[in-house]
């Protein structure tokens, strides 16, 4: 089996990030579960009391990440629980290898890159970066 972890390929280099990627790009695993969490409670598919999240109604994005972190609190569940369970789910492996295959995160310890750090400045400075 060969791995498509490596360099950019040319026709992933026009693709555009979506916000998760850019989360990704910005803090790792953990910055993208907590994007997601912060996402479906702004859109009231979530509720976040305390330090426990509860699902509240259906999840109407068709993102990989979203599901997953429904999925990771059927009922209720602690805030860190859900983060751990969705931080190393196959979503966000699909994610960091997708960042791979464009060069913006290292393979091994899934660091940004130099280039992924200039992205993400150039974004930052044009006001493109997602909420």
């Amino acid at each position: 089996m060969t791995r498509s972890w490596g360099r950019r390929r040319d026709e992933d280099a026009d693709g555009a990030l979506d916000r998760y990627a850019y989360a990704f790009l910005a803090g790792g695993r953990r910055r993208v579960v907590e994007s997601v969490v912060v996402t479906l409670t702004e859109q009231g598919v979530l509720s976040l009391r305390a330090t426990r999240l509860r699902p509240t109604g259906e999840v109407q994005s068709a993102h990989a990440v979203e599901h997953a972190v429904i999925a990771a609190c059927p009922r209720s569940k602690r805030v860190q629980e859900v983060i751990d369970a969705v931080g190393c789910s196959q979503p966000l492996d699909d994610i960091a290898r997708r960042l791979v295959c464009l060069g913006l995160l290292s393979g091994r310890r899934q660091r940004t890159t130099r280039s992924g750090r200039r992205l993400l400045a150039a974004a930052a400075s044009e006001g493109s970066l997602p909420r």
